[in-house]
């Protein structure tokens, strides 16, 4: 029962019903760890693309109301700047106009022993100085005393603005006023060496700076009275008739600010590592957390002093990804964007502030944002690993089952069935025809037992058919007229019949296959024909009909015609060749006599042409030419005879005329005269000539190298012959309008070449016709070649013009020779 199971059949569907199970159960199991793949994967995704977009918002939100924040601290303090600003122009207005007094509270101002500049004392509300001269005149101490009204008003300006450092007012013939008043005359140089009119922020409202008389914000710088990081936003004054006057101004501290503006993580990222920085819209940084700097691709300074700045631009970076992000910062007002840095990528926000067009940022790490969807996510990926374990294993048990099922079914009705047939079948190509096949299942394989039974039992009989047909075989093989053989490529006889036995001068079959033992040296007359045989056999090309003489036993050559094929193996090597033999010598011969007769026949009638030109030229035109003027001259006697008798004379005369010249056409024609005097190609030249004017057809005639070529007078006239016949066919059949004849000199070859643009014609019809309506012409053409020792072929297409080649040796021997 077991024996089919490890048959090869059985063995290779054992492994391939494993191999399906196993692939099966993998796919299975690939197929449930791909989807659930896709569900956590896409769960995921959707988890982290919804998370960063609420961080995105929250933090696009979070950051522009902080710059919205800091932004209303700048507007603020671009109001309460014009508010002094317009409080200093009518306050100095009203001083200059008014009386001079000294009324209590007026400032008092002295000179300040070390630098010589006039200030007020350090109680007052705020410090007062004046380099405008060496001595203080009535206007001066009233102007003075004006500017100190406005001092509540430079208080609340800086009391007003968040983080603002100070107030003050330079006016520009030498006066200020500063709030607090931190007595900053000691820090003052003499006013032969520096005024508060070469400061940046009163320059950058004067007129030369500002023509415009706007409101300027200034640089961010280090405060020269020891405020630290300052931006001053500063106005001009203008009297209303346009006069400059001065400046007014608000310091604010950026030391202060940006405590508030970098402090710490945002209200939702209490876990996570973001930090803020602040930068101008040239990407200079204005503060940014120095740890942060070599994440950034910047070198941090060495030493960095309160109050310092940092003096680095965010183009400075050594990551390329943190130059682009300067760029977006540089280009947009606002935005988010991802920032890879340190092996981890950030997601900034940042919002420009309109009166500085400073950009404030924040950067926040995504992973920090996403522990929640790592989280979830590594509890889908061990859901996803129980579950495929848990698939594999149930169907790997199912296809088991399943499989050892299918397996027993197929050995009752598969294997065991296959086994009987194969037996039967192997006693069968051992010659057994007596075992035949039973199955008592009804299905596919009882009528593959049957069909099996019922060719044997034609086999059987087609073998006894066989056995008869081979003893009649051999009976025809062994009594054929026809010469058959089989040989090896080496050149062994495998089998002979009596008739080409016979053929080659052997008694029997036996005799030949026992003495011949290489055909090449013993029977090929030429034992390179033997070699052509074989290499056409082995190339594969048909070889059809060839003829070769064969030497007999008694030494006496024959002519044979054969076929053959050659007999191959599965891997198409050549087994033998086998093939038959026919003695034509006597064709051969009878074959001989005709071109012989027909070399002859053309040299007869050559002779007899020329014989029958040179009579027609000598005789027969002589004598018209002499009764031509016989008849010219009859009336030269002067004999009185009637008209019409002068006329008939006249008329004689010309047709005698025409007579002559078709007399020396036809001559000429037999055999042309010049052709022995003036050469064939001067002859042939002129005959292309006349028959151009004579058909109407252009012929263009051309000739190379015939000069160091000697035609003897029987070559000349067979290349005469071949083109006078191919001008011949052209008028008549060829339907033509041009011809052209080259008579070309090629060492060690004379070709002469006929083409012309006419109708053509199918070379495979025309020789029969030919022969049909008894017109030799194309055959004549063929023996004028062979008579030269060369050959004649003739291309033609209907449709495309005929082109006649023929081609024979420059120094041609006209002597019939034997092809025996």
């Amino acid at each position: 029962m077991l024996r089919p199971l490890f048959s090869r059949l059985g063995a290779r569907f054992s492994l391939a019903l494993l191999g399906a199970i196993l692939l099966t159960a993998t796919l299975v199991a690939t197929v449930a760890l791909e989807r659930f793949n896709h569900f956590g994967q896409l769960s995921t995704e959707q988890n982290e693309t919804h998370i960063l977009r609420q961080y995105r918002s929250a933090l696009s939100l979070l950051i522009g109301e902080r710059a919205r924040n800091y932004e209303s601290i700048f507007r603020q303090a671009e109001a309460e700047a014009r508010l002094l600003t317009e409080a200093v122009r009518e306050t100095l207005a009203q001083g200059i106009q008014g009386p001079d007094t000294d009324a209590t509270g007026v400032t008092t101002l002295r000179r300040h022993p070390a630098s010589g500049i006039f200030t007020n004392d350090p109680g007052e509300l705020c410090s007062c100085t004046y380099w405008g001269s060496d001595q203080l005149s009535q206007e001066v101490k009233r102007k003075a005393t004006a500017l100190a009204r406005i001092d509540p008003l430079i208080r609340h300006a800086k009391e007003s603005v968040q983080g603002a450092s100070a107030a003050w007012l330079i006016t520009n013939d030498g006066f200020s006023r500063y709030y607090p008043n931190i007595h900053h005359v000691e820090s003052k140089p003499a006013p032969q060496v520096q005024t508060l009119r070469t400061d940046g922020c009163f320059r950058a409202v004067s007129p030369e700076d500002n023509p415009g008389r706007d409101i300027v914000w200034n640089k961010i710088h280090k405060d020269a009275l020891g405020q630290g990081l300052i931006v001053t936003v500063s106005m001009p004054v203008y009297s209303r008739d346009g006069l400059f006057l001065g400046a007014t101004g608000i310091d604010i501290s950026l030391n202060a600010l940006m405590s508030d503006m970098l402090v710490g993580p945002l209200v939702f990222d209490k876990d996570c590592y973001g930090f803020s920085f602040l930068s101008t819209v040239g990407n200079d940084i204005i503060a940014l957390p120095l740890d942060r700097l070599p994440m950034l691709g910047l070198k941090p300074p060495t030493t960095l002093l309160p109050g310092q700045l940092l003096k680095l631009n965010l183009t400075d970076s050594t990551l390329p990804a943190v130059v682009n992000a300067a760029e977006t910062l540089r280009q947009e007002q606002s935005g988010t964007f991802s920032l890879p840095l340190s092996d981890e990528t950030y997601l900034v926000t940042f919002h420009t502030l309109p009166t500085t067009q400073w950009r404030l940022a924040y950067a926040i790490p995504e992973k920090s944002m996403l522990t929640s969807v790592r989280q979830t996510r590594t509890a889908l990926d061990q859901s996803r690993l129980d579950a495929t374990n848990r698939i594999f294993a149930l169907t790997l048990l199912l296809l088991l089952g399943s499989g050892l099922l299918t397996l027993m079914f197929l050995m009752r009705n598969l294997f065991v069935p296959v086994r009987r047939i194969l037996d039967v079948i192997r006693r069968v190509s051992h010659g057994d025809m007596a075992p035949r096949i039973h199955l008592t299942q009804k299905d596919e394989l009882a009528e593959l037992a049957e069909a099996i039974n019922d060719m044997i039992e034609r086999l059987e009989a087609k073998q006894t058919f066989l056995t008869q047909a081979e003893e009649k075989y051999r009976t025809l093989f062994e009594n054929a007229t026809v010469g058959l053989f089989r040989t090896l490529p080496n050149g062994t006889i495998l089998s002979a019949n009596k008739a080409i036995a016979l053929m080659l001068g052997y008694d029997s079959p036996e005799q030949l296959i026992g003495e011949v033992t290489d055909l090449a040296q013993q029977v090929y007359m030429t034992p390179q024909d033997r070699s052509a045989f074989i290499n056409k056999m082995s190339s594969g090309d048909a070889l059809g009909v060839y003829e070769f003489q064969v030497r007999r036993r008694d030494g006496s050559i024959i002519w044979v015609q054969g076929s053959a094929r050659a007999i191959r193996d599965a891997h198409n090597e050549i087994l033998f060749f086998e093939g038959s033999l026919n003695d034509i010598t006597d064709r051969k011969r009878a074959e001989e006599y005709q071109r012989i007769l027909a070399r002859e026949l053309i040299r007869i009638q050559e002779f007899e042409r020329r014989r029958v030109a040179l009579d027609l030229h000598d005789n027969v035109a002589q004598d018209l030419s002499a009764l031509k003027i016989a008849f010219e001259t009859l009336f030269d006697d002067g004999r009185d005879l009637p008209p019409y008798m002068e006329k008939r004379a006249l008329r004689c005369a010309e047709i005698l005329g025409k007579s002559i010249a078709s007399v020396r056409n036809m001559a000429y024609d037999l055999r042309p005269s010049g052709l022995d005097q003036i050469g064939l190609v001067d002859t042939l030249a002129e005959y292309c000539h006349n028959f151009s004017m004579s058909s109407g057809i252009e012929v263009d005639f051309f000739s190379a190298g015939m000069e160091t070529v000697t035609l003897d007078g029987e070559a000349g006239i067979h290349v005469f012959r071949v083109a006078q016949e191919a001008l011949s066919n052209v008028r008549k059949h060829g339907q033509a309008d041009k011809v052209t004849v080259r008579l070309i000199a090629s060492h060690p070859n004379v070709i002469l070449r006929v083409e012309d643009n006419g109708s053509g014609f199918d070379p495979t019809v025309r020789p029969l016709e030919a022969l049909a309506e008894k017109r030799m012409g194309l055959i004549g053409i063929r023996e004028r070649a062979e008579m030269l020792g060369g050959k004649a072929s003739i291309h033609s297409v209907p449709g495309k013009g005929t082109r006649l080649v023929m081609e024979f040796p420059s120094m041609p021997s006209t002597r019939t020779t034997s092809r025996g």
